[in-house]
């Protein structure tokens, strides 16, 4: 009896200093993003415009889309379950697309009216029309669908599925599921690029870009992305035909050569990288971080050049620039126990 009780003491203190470690680290996250947060935006060059009070919940963001000709930005509340749009002109939210459960991707063709999210939570591609913003079509698209791309050539959407190691393709005339392509495990995001006419997919396990043929649904090229720990996020840039390539495990970006399929640069970004978005009007590149570190670089036809690295809101993994007034969004999660879409400018 003694023997259990000290087992029974033993245990519960094995689970208070647990719980003392726990709140202990907390403590020093919070430390450091309140200290953080006194400095990052000055050092960025970067001025807060506004902060637009957004629906639901205070939980995390994932990925954007932006309508520069029409004002709009849509943006996947991935712990709401919704996708909201916000006018950027006037600056306020004018809805939202509910009962897209765990939203990850959205895309907008402008030309069809119609954006397009992928909903982790039912495996699927929920399609909406842009305007009256209701759900027109739902896509079973594979297990954990991410990020997805559109080619305007084949008339199909690209879906990094991760739970099937591949990419997975659905007509947009028909919505209907066409193939699948297989990549490797750890399938990251996706992004058509308009020169090749190629659609790209990082591959986390493999650390590997991969090159899909958009016509004929298939890999053709796998390239090493060398000196890259899980790549997941990127952005391709049109005008020196680069790709921009983030890596999760080890907090760099690697400039990737496309023409060349050669490694050109190397670069410090801010931890666990997520996304990237380019400015082609300015040629900045924007690279999001969990840790709410922002890294901002000129692209130039050889490299590019850091002009910041810095502490910018708290969780900034997700970053969308628009290519006409070349503003910054950056959702933020918890803004005094609310959710907000924070506006940047460029000094």
């Amino acid at each position: 009896m003694f023997r259990v009780k000290l087992l029974l003491v033993a245990g519960v203190g094995v689970l208070f200093s647990a719980f003392l470690v726990i709140a202990f680290r907390q403590q020093l996250q919070n430390a450091f993003f309140a200290n953080l947060s006194r400095f990052g935006t000055a050092q960025l060059h970067l001025q807060v415009v506004q902060d637009v009070p957004l629906t639901g919940t205070a939980s995390r963001f994932d990925y954007q889309a932006v309508d520069a000709e029409h004002h709009r930005l849509y943006i996947a509340h991935e712990n709401d379950d919704r996708v909201t749009v916000v006018d950027t002109q006037e600056r306020r939210v004018i809805g939202d697309v509910t009962d897209i459960a765990y939203p990850h991707g959205v895309i907008l063709i402008p030309q069809l009216k119609r954006v397009y999210a992928t909903a982790e939570g039912t495996n699927e591609v929920v399609v909406f029309d842009a305007e009256t913003l209701k759900i027109l079509n739902r896509v079973a698209i594979g297990k954990i669908p991410d990020g997805l791309t559109y080619d305007p050539n084949s008339n199909q959407i690209f879906v990094s599925t991760e739970g099937e190691d591949a990419v997975s393709v659905m007509n947009v005339a028909t919505n209907k599921f066409v193939t699948r392509i297989p990549v490797g495990k750890r399938v990251g995001n996706s992004h058509y690029d308009d020169v090749s006419k190629h659609v790209f997919t990082t591959v986390g396990n493999e650390n590997a870009l991969v090159e899909i043929d958009p016509v004929h649904n298939q890999m053709i090229g796998k390239y090493d992305m060398t000196g890259c720990d899980h790549p997941h996020g990127f952005a391709i840039a049109s005008f020196n035909h680069t790709a921009y390539v983030t890596c999760e495990h080890n907090n760099v970006m690697l400039v990737f050569d496309l023409n060349s399929k050669k490694i050109l640069q190397k670069e410090s970004v801010g931890f666990t990288p997520d996304v990237v978005d380019f400015d082609p009007g300015t040629k900045k590149l924007y690279v999001g971080s969990e840790s709410g570190i922002v890294a901002i670089f000129e692209a130039s036809d050889t490299g590019v050049k850091k002009l910041g690295w810095n502490f910018l809101v708290r969780h900034a993994h997700s970053v969308a620039v628009n290519p006409m007034t070349h503003e910054l969004y950056v959702p933020v999660d918890d803004l005094d126990g609310k959710p907000a879409l924070r506006i940047f400018k460029p000094l």
